[in-house]
Formats: C-alpha cells, sequence, structure tokens
C-alpha cells in the first residue's frame, strides 16, 4: 500500500513539473491570460500566439530528426535483432537473388510501424489523460442522462467562444505536439512517395539506356536487363574490351528512401495527413479544440493496434495468433470509433449542433477569439466528409483482411506494393 502512496505521489509531482515546465517555455514569448494562475486559485491558462507557427516547425523539425535517427539506431538493430530479413552490408543488396531489393524494404516497413505504434500509444495516453480533466466528460459519453445520444455533444460547442480559447500550458502542448506530429507524418509521407517514385523512374530508364546500348554495340552482353542492372562491370564488346558510357555504368544500391515501396493508396495516405493536419491547426487556430480533442482520441485507439499488429507480423518468430488477436481489436475499434461514434454522433453534432449553440456566425477576429462563421462550418464539413469517405475506402480493406484471417490465412497487408506486384506479375 505504501508503495502504491509512494508511486501515486512521485507521479503526480512528475506532472507538475511538466506542467512547470511547459509554462516556462510558453512564458518565454506569451503572457498568461490575466485573472489565471495560483494567486486567484485558478489553473494558468494561454490564448494561442502567433509565435505557435514557429513552436510548430521546430517541434516538427524534431519529430523528423527523432524519427529518422530513431530509424537508424534503434529500429533498425532491433529488426536485425529479431531477424527480420535486414540486409546487414551493402554486398548483400547487390546478391542476384529476386529479393534483394524486397528485404530492406520490408526493414523499413517495420520501423515505420515501430514509430507510429510509440508516438500514437503516447498521444492516446496524453488526449486520455486531458480528456478525464475536462468537467464536459461524463456529459460527452454519457448514454442515459439525455434524451438522445447526441444531447452530451452540444458541450464541444457551449461557452463558445471565451471557455474555449483559454488552454492549460499542458493542453496547449497537447495541441501543438499533435499538429507537428501529422505535419510531420505528411512531409516525410510526402518525400518518401517522391524519392520512390523518382528512383523506380530512374532505374527504367537507365534500364532503357543499358538495353540500347547494347543492341547498338552488338557485343557479347546479358541477357536480361536485370542482370545488366546489377553489374558494375559494364558491357563488353566482341574484342573483350569495356566500352560503357559512364552514364550507363549504373550502381543499383538504392538510397534509404528509394527503398520504401510505393504502397497502392500512397496518395490516400498523403490526403489523409494533410487533411488531418488541416482539421488540427484549422480547430487550433478558430478555437474549436473541443472538438478537435474529442477526434483525436477516438482515432488513436485502432491506430494502435494496427501499428502493432505490423510491428508484430514483420518478426518471423511472432505467433500469427497474436497477430490475428490485435487485428480483431483494431477492427472492433475501427468500426466503432470512426463509423459508429464519429460519422454517427460527431459528425452530426459539427453539422447541427454547431449552428444550434453558436448564436453568432459572424466572423470577430482576435479580439473576441470568435472565428466561427458560416464559411469555417462548411469547410470543416468538407474536411470531415473527405476524411471519413477515406475512412469508408479503408473499412473495405479491412473486410478483406478479415477475410483472410477468417478462412485461417492470417492477417495481412492487402494495401500490396506496386513493386511486389510487378514481381509476382513476373
Amino acid at each position: 500500500m505504501s508503495t502504491a502512496t509512494s508511486s501515486f505521489f512521485d507521479l503526480s509531482r512528475s506532472l507538475e513539473n511538466f506542467e512547470e515546465s511547459l509554462n516556462w517555455i510558453f512564458s518565454l514569448y506569451q503572457s498568461p491570460v490575466p485573472g489565471t494562475g495560483s494567486a486567484f486559485g485558478t489553473p494558468i491558462k494561454y490564448e494561442k500566439h502567433i509565435l505557435d507557427i514557429l513552436v510548430i516547425s521546430i517541434v516538427t523539425f524534431i519529430f523528423i530528426q527523432v524519427r529518422l535517427n530513431s530509424e537508424i539506431y534503434i529500429f533498425l538493430p532491433l529488426a536485425r535483432a529479431w531477424k527480420v530479413y535486414v540486409p546487414k552490408s551493402r554486398k548483400s543488396l547487390k546478391s542476384k537473388t529476386s529479393d534483394s531489393n524486397l528485404i530492406p524494404a520490408i526493414a523499413y516497413k517495420f520501423c515505420e510501424h515501430f514509430w507510429l505504434s510509440i508516438n500514437h500509444t503516447i498521444s492516446f495516453t496524453f488526449g486520455m489523460y486531458l480528456l478525464q480533466q475536462q468537467p464536459y466528460v461524463k456529459n460527452i459519453f454519457s448514454l442515459t442522462a439525455y434524451n438522445t445520444p447526441r444531447d452530451g455533444l452540444r458541450y464541444l460547442w457551449l461557452g463558445y467562444s471565451q471557455e474555449h480559447k483559454l488552454l492549460t500550458p499542458v493542453f496547449k502542448a497537447y495541441y501543438i505536439w499533435e499538429i507537428s506530429y501529422w505535419l510531420h507524418l505528411a512531409i516525410t509521407e510526402f518525400y518518401f512517395y517522391t524519392a520512390a517514385r523518382s528512383w523506380t523512374a530512374y532505374e527504367k530508364k537507365r534500364l532503357m539506356e543499358v538495353a540500347e546500348f547494347a543492341r547498338k554495340a552488338n557485343g557479347e552482353v546479358l541477357k536480361s536487363g536485370a542482370k545488366i542492372l546489377k553489374s558494375d562491370d559494364g558491357l563488353k564488346t566482341r574484342k573483350g574490351k569495356s566500352e560503357i558510357p559512364a552514364i550507363v555504368k549504373f550502381n543499383p544500391v538504392r538510397p534509404p528512401a528509394g527503398r520504401r515501396k510505393v504502397k497502392n493508396d500512397a496518395l490516400e495516405f498523403l490526403l489523409h495527413h494533410v487533411v488531418t493536419v488541416a482539421l488540427t491547426a484549422g480547430s487550433y487556430y478558430v478555437n474549436l479544440t473541443r472538438m478537435g480533442h474529442i477526434t483525436l482520441a477516438l482515432f488513436d485507439v485502432s491506430d494502435i493496434c494496427l501499428s502493432l499488429a505490423k510491428v508484430i507480423k514483420y518478426v518471423p518468430s511472432s505467433p500469427t495468433l497474436i497477430t490475428d488477436v490485435l487485428f480483431g481489436i483494431f477492427m472492433i475499434s475501427w468500426v466503432y470509433t470512426r463509423h459508429l461514434y464519429f460519422m454517427l454522433r460527431v459528425m452530426p453534432s459539427v453539422y447541427w449542433d454547431s449552428l444550434t449553440y453558436i448564436e453568432d456566425k459572424k466572423f470577430s477576429g482576435f479580439t473576441t477569439g470568435h472565428f466561427y462563421s458560416m464559411t469555417v462550418h462548411n469547410i470543416f464539413i468538407g474536411l470531415f466528409v473527405i476524411l471519413e469517405l477515406l475512412m469508408c475506402y479503408w473499412f473495405a480493406l479491412i473486410v478483406r483482411v478479415a477475410m483472410k484471417v477468417f478462412t485461417g490465412t492470417g492477417a495481412d497487408d492487402v494495401r500490396s506494393d506496386e513493386e511486389d506486384e510487378v514481381e509476382e506479375a513476373k
């Protein structure tokens, strides 16, 4: 009992120190809201500030750097230790096996989902901790206190904008964390997508150059263009002399970004990240953080299960049953949080309740913190519709995976790589 009590007080003390640190950071560029703080018997609160953009940019840069360095120094060594078939040397990438390019791609998938599982777990824990502190949380999730299940969601809009624009240091940090996290995902997804596409196009171009030179040289050349690409010796003429110009000599080893294979739904993923950034940043700007908070907390649940299931799936020694169980939890949480609760309760509340409980629908700017208008309303509705359409598209893919589980095939990612499909076609 004493140990549990001591641990509780240690946690409480850590949270207090964390809040004091955040308060010190925010106080560097803005003053607390007058009338808040220990002197007034209320928590210190802040409004948004123009320099939040600089803070978000810095945190986004930190996210990118931590992710890339974690891949090199943590995730890839773990992948090697757990035998996720990571090539240990540059020479192994030049082997003539059919899956020589697939091996590093699997390693980077493992790294990606390991990173996602960690961040979504932190985000969910952070978000739920803040949600249970809000006075309106019982009203939002109540199923019996009101005439209809959606009545409790009116607390997402009541008190706008005066109550909504005041944020505790921890809540402000949470929102900056979320905007930066999704922004870093959008940036890295775009970079990896364009890099992989560009490298694939480059490989095809060089293959054509080598084949054309071989045709013109009419010498003793390798039959397969793929084998030509994997040779650093160049082509030889009948006299046995190497006469390959430098432009045709080709090193097949991809850069790290190029090893990441392009998913069939890569553009959908990129669109999802861009829409999420727009929703989180937009809700922060117009002081609709309650609505943004509940949406982020709902979506994190299924993301944790999916990422963990994929991490375990890539480890050869892991039991298939664990992956299937995690996928089952993921599927149940996905259906409830993203289709039943979000689509049937949150979205209708955004569409109707916001117009009912926010009386003034005229944009008045920074002086009052009132940014809600019919234009803002329509923009949010449009973004939510795009998000839900993407959810429906991915749900169709989830059903396909569920059929594999039920038929005994095992949970697998139906969003196959384009390059994998090419190999299967061959």
